[in-house]
């Protein structure tokens, strides 16, 4: 008998792989991949995926987003926005000296600024230039801000970002004009003259800063006013209808924030700031009656003709 050759035992062969998503087959693109800060496309020639990065992004309104992720999108637009303060904060602090004489000029001629400490003028000059950095990047404040609330408005409300962004700087520059060149040169002096002849005044200049840039948010903000209620028109939050029946709490609202925000509470420093502010609101009434108000609708007729 001849022997038969030992024939060579099988050997198990490598497990089937199952075939990744996230590699095209060639000459096919590359497919997404969904993650918690949006879709990651995978490398067209290796189809690696790329590490994911920390970045603003625009969110699909499509999307159903967990409570965590807007956090992080409001994180990020946050620093974004401390990011464009800061880089305008250099040139703003160079420009510290020519903004500390812009900002004397509502003071009487004769009145003098004192700091008391050694470091004084120093944080004078740091305090300027933020604040000034601040009102400057109020437009890319006003571009996040919108950016963060458009996914949740509708299609045909969420193409208004440079409308927004446009008047709502607009609003605020108005704002601060108005405070600067009529209500500052009202107050200040009669503020300054109360004390008649019995009080000097020593104006510290770390706090006349402090009230000066207050001011002038508060007016800046407070001319919002016709844009926030437009847009909360626009967006059917509240109607026409229900802000032309409120005209008297609306009036007691722009007294209060004349009192509130105007640096004096005599009556002639008050209405500077409400007068406006009511007429900001019949003009927001008026751009509402116009674009905004529900038509009103004809009764059926009963009988119509045959």
């Amino acid at each position: 008998m001849t022997d038969n050759p030992e024939l060579p035992t099988p050997q198990p062969g490598p497990a089937p792989v199952e075939p990744d998503s996230t590699v095209a087959e060639p000459g096919q693109p590359a497919a997404p991949v969904a993650t918690e800060s949006g879709p990651v496309i995978a490398n067209k020639s290796t189809g690696a995926i790329p590490p994911r990065k920390k970045i603003v992004r625009k969110v699909d309104p499509e999307e159903r987003l967990p409570f965590t992720t807007h956090l992080e999108e409001l994180r990020w637009r946050i620093i974004y926005s401390l990011l464009t303060v800061a880089m305008v904060f250099i040139p703003m602090f160079h420009m510290s000296e020519w903004m500390l004489m812009i900002l004397r000029k509502p003071l009487p001629p004769d009145e003098k600024l004192f700091f008391g400490a050694v470091t004084g003028a120093f944080f004078v000059h740091l305090k300027i230039a933020f604040y000034s950095s601040l009102l400057v990047s109020t437009p890319m404040i006003m571009y996040h801000v919108w950016e963060f609330i458009a996914p949740g408005l509708l299609q045909a409300e969420r193409k208004y970002t440079k409308i927004f962004v446009f008047f709502g700087t607009l609003c605020f520059a108005a704002g601060a004009a108005f405070c600067y060149y009529v209500a500052l040169p009202v107050a200040i002096p009669f503020l300054i003259g109360y004390g008649g002849d019995t009080i000097e005044p020593w104006l510290n200049v770390q706090e006349y800063i402090s009230f000066f840039f207050m001011i002038i948010i508060g007016f800046g903000v407070a001319f919002e006013l016709p844009l926030a209620l437009i847009i909360l028109m626009a967006t059917r939050v509240v109607h026409y209808e229900t802000l032309a029946l409120q005209r008297g709490y609306a009036l007691i609202g722009a007294s209060v924030a004349g009192a509130i925000l105007t640096p004096t509470q005599d009556p002639f420093n008050m209405m500077v700031l409400t007068i406006p502010l009511y007429l900001f609101y019949e003009m927001s009434l008026i751009a509402g009656w116009i674009f905004f108000r529900n038509p009103v609708k004809e009764p059926a007729d009963e009988n119509p003709e045959g």
